[in-house]
């Protein structure tokens, strides 16, 4: 009885440190605020430089991806790199369209991640908190595409 009680507990301290540790997450990947935005459009150096990160960024997304799909890198790192993928083509982005295409394509990978995630979980090859952790992710990208939506 006390054995079970025990375990009980500390499964709601496991599910408490996940949700703490998803909400200090939220808050490293806040929205990006429109101000770090350029302002106009984006000419000649920094152009250059704008787009060289944006493919830099796409390949260090698709690097973790195949490290996480091969069980050697972290939800975490592989979110980050899906952030700074998102940070890169905003910054790109000239109008709405651009801003919601890109907010899609983060929407999109998430999506991926999680559904993922949530397959491993269900075969009971990946613990509830990575699963919970995609779910946030996932979430998160649906809820930023909104409010992309409704500016």
């Amino acid at each position: 009885m006390f054995a079970t009680k025990l375990k009980v507990a500390l499964v709601a301290l496991s599910v408490l440190g996940a949700s703490l540790g998803m909400l200090a997450c939220s808050e490293a990947a806040a929205p990006l605020p429109a101000e770090r935005l350029p302002v106009a459009p984006a000419k000649g150096k920094l152009l250059r430089l704008l787009q060289e990160r944006l493919k830099i960024a796409e390949k260090e997304f698709e690097a973790r991806n195949r490290e996480y799909m091969a069980g050697r890198g972290l939800l975490s790192s592989l979110h980050d790199a899906s952030r700074r993928l998102l940070k890169a083509d905003l910054e790109l982005a000239r109008n709405k369209a651009a801003r919601i295409a890109a907010r899609r394509a983060e929407v999109r990978r998430a999506t991926e991640t999680a559904k993922l995630l949530k397959e491993q979980y269900d075969a009971g090859r990946l613990s509830a908190v990575d699963h919970l952790q995609g779910e946030f992710y996932r979430l998160d990208a649906e809820i930023e595409l909104e409010r992309e939506l409704s500016r």
